[in-house]
């Protein structure tokens, strides 16, 4: 079950998630087949293979529950309020928090562009598109070949699209939207983690 809810100032959530804009040209889709009467896409879970190549799973229904909330505006959930810690203590390293890294260039590929936000695809081979939505609010939507560039060649193009973000100070986990998932192992391929087409959040560690 999902549950999709429509705010008077244009704003919409997915499961009381992050807000995302009905204006925003990455979303037409999504509210296109609203409008339809169709399920989105990113909910339809048949579309995407388990990770190692194994078979579909059984076919399920995709309940879709649509909440109108149109005679208020969407108002961001206060912050929670957190007490200084006023000890010491050591600082603990998270195997999902990984510092910058170098991409992985695709055969005849020549790496990064000048701004270096892209990377090279090569367009002989499937390649497909995902969305990211990083922690400074930023939208972007990169290409990547599914079977050659894999998870931290995601994170190297978010360090190279904001450097500020490529510092060791500046820890942050990969994570998928629907469902919840920290992408722990970066080593797998985009298509190896049933990436292709995906949304992927920043979120801090």
């Amino acid at each position: 079950m999902h549950t999709i809810t429509f705010y008077r100032n244009g704003i919409f959530t997915v499961d009381d998630g992050e807000p995302r804009d009905v204006q925003d040209p990455s979303n037409k889709d999504f509210i296109d087949s609203i409008g339809r009467g169709e399920v989105p896409r990113e909910f339809d879970t048949l579309r995407k293979e388990n990770a190692g190549g194994l078979a579909r799973p059984p076919m399920q229904p995709v309940h879709v529950n649509l909440v109108s909330r149109m005679e208020e505006d969407y108002v961001p959930p206060a912050k929670p309020k957190y007490v200084a810690f006023a000890g010491q203590g050591n600082k603990l390293s998270d195997s999902s928090c990984t510092p910058a890294v170098e991409p992985t260039t695709a055969p005849g590929g020549g790496g990064s562009s000048a701004e270096g936000t892209a990377f090279e695809v090569d367009e002989t081979q499937p390649v497909t598109s995902i969305q990211l939505r990083l922690m400074d609010g930023t939208r972007m939507v990169a290409r990547f070949n599914p079977g050659i560039h894999t998870i931290s060649d995601i994170r190297a193009f978010i360090n190279r699209a904001r450097p500020s973000f490529g510092t060791p100070s500046a820890s942050y986990q990969l994570v998928t939207s629907f469902p919840t998932t920290v992408l722990t192992d970066e080593s797998k391929t985009i298509e190896e983690a049933g990436l292709a087409n995906a949304v992927i959040l920043q979120k801090a560690c």
